[in-house]
C-alpha cells in the first residue's frame, strides 16, 4: 500500500475506458505508481495551473493534482497527447478540485 491515496475525478474512468486495451495496462501501472511516488521521474508541472502535474506514458498523458496536506493524488484526466490539454481548457473540466 502506498503513502498516497488515489481519488478519481468523475470523468477519469470514462477517459480511461476510451483508451485502447493494449495501452491501458501500462497506464494502470503508472497510475498505481503514483501512490508511492506522486512526482516520478519525468513528471512535469503544467504552466498556468497552480497545482496540476502530468506524466507521460508513450503517447498518452495523465494529468493529476497532488494534495500534500491530506496525502491524496487526484487523477483528473487521461488522454492521447493531442487531446489531453483540450480536456483541461475551455471550461470542459475544472482541474481544481476541492477535498
Amino acid at each position: 500500500m502506498g503513502l498516497y491515496q488515489l481519488k478519481y475525478d468523475k470523468r477519469f474512468c470514462k477517459d480511461l475506458e476510451k483508451i485502447p486495451t493494449q495501452f491501458r495496462e501500462r497506464l494502470n501501472k503508472a497510475i498505481e505508481g503514483l501512490k508511492d511516488a506522486p512526482k516520478p521521474m519525468g513528471y512535469k508541472k503544467l504552466k498556468g495551473y497552480e497545482n496540476l502535474y502530468r506524466i507521460r506514458i508513450g503517447d498518452y498523458r495523465i494529468c493529476y493534482q497532488i494534495h500534500e496536506n491530506v496525502v491524496v493524488v487526484v487523477l483528473i484526466t487521461v488522454a492521447h497527447r493531442r487531446e489531453v490539454y483540450k480536456n483541461l481548457q475551455g471550461g470542459k473540466r475544472s482541474p481544481f478540485l476541492t477535498l
